[in-house]
């Protein structure tokens, strides 16, 4: 497991495939072109995921079980913000971590998240055929 407080942090820029408009998939349905709730925790999920990478024995791989998180504040197309992960903690099986964004006008969201270490083949065989790509 990380030590504890450890974190990860990730900067990146905000482009149009990360906005809340670009889930738009029926008629009529509109976003603003800002940055969606589901881009950050996908953020805030690979920032866990990379404090854990080092734990990984061959064939493992970390995944997120619980996302608790509030999205506090908009930011747009071509601005700077950052997530980051911080190791809190070891609960049986869960690895949790505080997770939160911030950008040019301060903090965009933030929350609690854990992950837990699955085997890739045991994981894969337990879906139907269908599933198994």
């Amino acid at each position: 497991m990380p030590a504890a407080g450890q974190t990860h942090r990730v900067d990146l820029v905000v482009t149009p495939q990360m906005t809340a408009a670009s889930h738009a998939d029926r008629s009529g349905e509109t976003y603003p072109a800002v940055l969606s709730t589901p881009d950050m925790i996908s953020r805030f999920e690979r920032a866990a995921a990379a404090l854990m990478q080092s734990e990984l024995g061959e064939g493992q791989l970390s995944v997120g079980v619980v996302v608790n998180v509030s999205h506090l504040s908009a930011v747009g197309v071509g601005e700077a913000f950052h997530v980051e992960a911080r190791f809190s903690g070891q609960e049986g099986r869960l690895s949790w971590f505080e997770v939160a964004a911030h950008g040019p006008r301060g903090v965009i969201g933030q929350g609690r998240h854990a992950r837990a270490v699955v085997d890739v083949a045991r994981m894969m065989a337990a879906l139907p055929a269908a599933g198994r790509q």
